[in-house]
């Protein structure tokens, strides 16, 4: 290797890392949330849904070809339609590809990415993605859909090369084939940059015409769109062609802008916004909510099918202020007692005053029928804040869940950090008295306030997943934090008033915000040092400059 070439792959490599840690803010967090999460224990199989499929090709040629524009669930994550004008100039660019001499590294990186991507957005019959789902983090991305978001990347970046490639003047090239040279040997300026444009762009609306006419004999009539959508898709394609075209001899024009902005407007809006005729009030007030108030008792909406998988309906309880107690569905927290393990008494312990009547819970027994079908009711949910003095240690999930009751006593992972005190707790036993008072006082997004007044020590016990994110301080005091009832937070209170607060501050948050922070400054001092540097060469050469032109005036 050259001194030169390893310089270049330190600073790249350099560079790299540098990346990675502007990136850390939000890199570790994630992590540490994708390890608390269900999806560290799904299956593969989950991991490969919703990939692209052969026929998704043809949108290439036509966007219109079905009523979803997809062969597929989800038009946003399967949708490869970037626009007729941006696919042509994209063409443009790859046909040319070895006469950009300025952008030919760049382009190449860019092609192997596109390629990489489509490839990996195929899922498990691309075979790449199965690769991809042994890697830490990025294997728990779902969807190999959504990869395409880099195909779309790389075809602006192939869009951008293309219009730069028939709009300037080419110099310093070899003739393409058939391409004259000028009477003065130069080869032809932008305005005559049609002899340039290849002609293949113009294959792409009758490749469109064959593809809308075809689409009914390869993929099923039943799935195909009307023909006036048919239509539509060459008629953009032919569009398109003459604007780039025209832009190709000189010819700009606002209608060059206009339809590639409403083209993609268009595409976008029609699948989606302009399909729904409900505002958000109409929707929030049309939503299937349980009987009685938010205020009564948490929610579970998530449907638990027999065969194991799950349909999800709680989101959107909340634009209506109802609590799930099972968290948000995209990234569901990883649960024993709302899992496949649940019970009665896991659902009372967690809060839960109602669950949907569908599925698994259709079927458990214990739970009440309510005046509106859709949904049960669970009898004598507990309070999400509660004293306990009744105290089991175990030492294992499973002994955790063999002892857990809404009854009694409170089920407490063993840590020799608080041991005295929880064994004070154990021997003393009986009940919380009438006369202790428990209260939250604030429940925002990572902070819960609760003001505590009691007799004596007791164990506070909030319905709270349990992370090691949590922090707590009982009247501006740091304690420890207890896993209780498998799933929750639990922590000692001393006799007499107190007010006891929960924060959700993570160690991997503030480290890579420390990580982050520090790569910033990296990277703004070797800038600085760099334009210094640069700098101080153009300085060095300006009197040589100005010698010489003097010892030429002179001589």
């Amino acid at each position: 290797w050259s001194s030169l070439g390893f310089g270049r792959l330190l600073i790249i490599a350099s560079l790299k890392v540098l990346g990675l840690g502007l990136g850390a803010v939000q890199i570790l967090p994630s992590m540490a949330a994708l390890s608390e999460s269900d999806r560290s224990a799904m299956s593969p199989e989950f991991f490969f849904e919703h990939p692209l499929t052969a026929a998704d090709m043809l949108q290439w040629f036509n966007p219109f070809l079905t009523d979803t524009r997809v062969f597929g669930q989800n038009t946003h994550e399967l949708g490869l339609y970037c626009g007729a004008i941006p696919f042509l100039l994209a063409i443009v660019a790859i046909i040319c590809l070895r006469s950009q001499s300025s952008h030919r590294r760049l382009l190449q990186v860019m092609l192997a990415l596109g390629l990489l991507a489509l490839w990996l957005s195929f899922g498990k019959a691309g075979g790449l993605y199965v690769v991809q789902t042994w890697l830490p983090m990025i294997g728990k991305f779902r969807w190999p859909s959504r990869i395409l978001v880099l195909l779309h990347f790389v075809v602006a970046v192939f869009a951008t090369a293309g219009y730069i490639r028939i709009t300037s003047p080419i110099s310093g090239t070899a003739p393409a084939a058939g391409v004259s040279l000028e009477p003065n040997g130069n080869l032809p300026s932008s305005r005559d940059q049609s002899q340039l444009l290849p002609r293949i762009i113009y294959f792409v609306p009758i490749a469109s015409i064959l593809t809308s006419l075809l689409a009914p004999v390869i993929c099923g009539r039943e799935h195909v769109a009307s023909w006036t959508l048919l239509l539509l898709g060459p008629i953009l394609f032919v569009l398109a062609a003459i604007l780039v075209r025209d832009i190709s001899r000189g010819r700009y024009s606002p209608a060059f802008m206009l339809f590639l902005a409403g083209d993609l407007a268009a595409y976008g809006f029609t699948y989606e916004a302009m399909s729904r005729k409900q505002s958000m009030p109409q929707i929030v007030a049309e939503l299937r909510t349980p009987p009685g108030t938010p205020n009564d008792g948490r929610v579970i909406a998530e449907v638990q099918l027999q065969n194991g998988g799950e349909q999800f309906h709680g989101n959107k309880l909340l634009l209506k202020g109802w609590h799930q107690a099972d968290g948000y569905e995209g990234l569901m927290s990883s649960r024993s007692l709302l899992g496949e393990n649940l019970t009665l008494d896991g659902l009372r312990i967690a809060g839960v005053h109602w669950v949907i009547n569908e599925g698994r819970h259709s079927s458990m027994a214990g739970l009440k029928p309510t005046p509106d079908s859709g949904w049960l009711e669970v009898p004598n949910p507990l309070p999400r804040v509660r004293l306990a003095r009744s105290v089991r240690q175990v030492s294992n999930t499973a002994e955790a869940l063999q002892f857990l009751s809404a009854a009694g006593p409170v089920v407490i992972e063993y840590d020799p950090e608080q041991r005295a005190g929880i064994e004070e707790l154990m021997t003393s036993g009986g009940t919380p008295s009438e006369s202790d008072v428990v209260k939250i006082v604030s429940d925002r997004p990572g902070l819960i306030a609760v003001d505590v007044e009691c007799s004596s020590s007791q164990l506070l016990i909030l319905s709270e997943s349990y992370s090691p994110g949590w922090k707590v301080t009982v009247n501006g005091e740091w304690s420890s934090i207890l896993r209780a009832e498998r799933d929750y937070m639990a922590c000692e209170i001393p006799a007499g008033q107190s007010r006891v607060q929960f924060r959700f501050e993570p160690d991997s948050v503030t480290a890579g915000f420390r990580i982050s922070v520090t790569s910033l400054s990296f990277l703004c001092l070797g800038a600085a040092v760099f334009y210094l540097l640069k700098f101080r060469q153009i300085s060095q050469r300006k009197p040589d400059v100005g010698r010489t032109t003097t010892d030429s005036l002179t001589h």
